[in-house]
């Protein structure tokens, strides 16, 4: 198979691309809709500030990956309701906003960002896994009564749930009926 092809066929069957430490500023200017079948998006330790992904991929992306970025807000994911997990971990976020609407969503890691009320999680059923540490979480705000209960983590990099008297391994929040 010539250059040519081997680029034109990687390019068409690629399911993930990680770029990490690439000084990326522009989600944008990557091109991503050349991979049409892109599953998980990993663009840790760069320079982004705004979440610009193409419309193409919201049917398919299932993992994105925003770790150590610039993003103060979160928008652009309106589209992405098959997304399963999110990083938004050490960014610029002070409100968890716009998540609400990603109902397969099971992971969301919000580690080490500017966050002081757990709010806008209403209606993510399937999330089973959230992180928050490093945050100056103070409230969880919550309208309903059915609770549900999630694994709430530290930051420590391995992951493991936090444990100590002044905060609970699992966080309750309601769950939404239909």
């Amino acid at each position: 198979m010539n250059t040519l092809c081997r680029s034109m066929y990687l390019t068409f069957c690629l399911q993930e691309l990680e770029l990490q430490h690439s000084r990326i500023s522009s989600i944008s200017a990557l091109r991503l809709e050349r991979f049409p079948r892109l599953i998980r998006l990993g663009l840790r330790q760069n320079a982004i500030s705004a979440i610009e992904l193409p419309e193409q991929l919201a049917p398919i992306l299932q993992e994105l990956e925003l770790y150590d970025n610039l993003i103060s807000h979160i928008k652009g994911l309106e589209d992405f309701t098959e997304l399963r997990s999110l990083d938004l971990s050490y960014n610029k976020i002070k409100h968890i906003k716009r998540v609400d609407h990603l109902k397969k969503v099971d992971h969301l890691y919000f580690v080490q960002n500017k966050i002081s009320k757990i709010e806008g999680l209403e209606g993510l059923d399937s999330l089973t896994y959230l992180e928050l540490g490093a945050n100056r979480i103070r409230v969880c705000h919550s309208s309903r009564t059915n609770s549900r209960k999630i694994m709430l983590t530290s930051s420590s990099g391995d992951r493991r749930p936090r444990n100590t008297d002044n905060a609970r391994t699992t966080l309750a929040w309601p769950k939404q009926d239909y």
